[in-house]
């Protein structure tokens, strides 16, 4: 009878034991799933001292936080600063600051009265102006033509990025448009005399001198937008971090439970 009974506990743990284990490993599957889509979703994009927060649109140098000038295009500098509490508008030194970090060649400054430009050199694919785009947002800015005088037709596809700025500091109500562009190759057709020509425009960034009003806008225009450091003393725990411990807890539940 005692041995009976023994062997009908025995299949009673032996059942939840069987129970436990899958949980154990459902807890497992449904973690790793979580953890997996969120770091596929979460990407950062690291250059120069600067770091691309692709779930936020946020550039942080550590210190200050821009957001993504694409974020912003079709605003103008009023309508921004309205939708973004809590956000200001790029100074003239601090868009100084951020060209000589990227494009240091050239010697910058923060003369919103100056217009300021760089181009390299002719057929030089400079990565540090794609680098440039891929943290700040960029839009295609080339596109082939075919009129009645000639067809133009890119070889590859020019990327830029432009954004209101400035501080107004001559008292004028005009502030500066900040533009990086990269390289491009087409070929221009002349209809009339059957001439293929190359047409190449080089990389370059400029600053120009201030002519845009707050309520100016325009879709292939930003606002360059920053911010202190958010949580800069702070150390937060990450949210995958926060699952991964969750689910360690889980854990350690099923595993007493099926010892019981």
């Amino acid at each position: 009878m005692n041995a009976a009974k023994h062997l009908i506990i025995c299949n009673k743990s032996s059942k939840i034991g069987k129970k436990m284990k899958k949980k154990f490993w459902k807890i497992v599957s449904a973690t790793t799933f979580i953890c997996a889509s969120h770091f596929a979703n979460a990407a950062l994009v690291t250059a120069n001292k600067y770091t691309l927060d692709t779930d936020t649109n946020i550039v942080s140098d550590g210190t200050l936080e821009w957001l993504q000038w694409d974020v912003t295009s079709g605003l103008s500098i009023n309508s921004s600063l309205e939708q973004y509490s809590g956000w200001s508008l790029a100074s003239n030194s601090q868009m100084e600051a951020l060209f000589s970090d990227f494009f240091s060649n050239n010697t910058w400054t923060s003369n919103e009265s100056e217009y300021q430009l760089h181009s390299e050199a002719p057929f030089d694919d400079v990565p540090i102006y794609n680098t440039f785009l891929d943290l700040f947002g960029s839009r295609v800015s080339s596109s082939d033509i075919d009129n009645e005088e000639y067809s133009l037709t890119y070889l590859n596809s020019r990327q830029e990025i432009s954004a209101f700025f400035g501080s107004d500091e001559d008292g004028d109500n005009r502030y500066n448009i900040a533009s990086v562009k990269d390289w491009s190759y087409a070929r221009k057709y002349i209809k009339q005399t059957q001439e293929t020509r190359s047409v190449f425009q080089p990389a370059n960034a400029l600053m120009t001198k201030d002519n845009i009003r707050l309520t100016d806008s325009h879709n292939n225009y930003g606002v360059a937008l920053v911010r202190p450091q958010q949580n800069a003393d702070t150390v937060n725990v990450s949210e995958p971090a926060t699952l991964m411990i969750f689910s360690l807890g889980m854990l350690g539940i099923v595993a007493r439970r099926s010892k019981k």
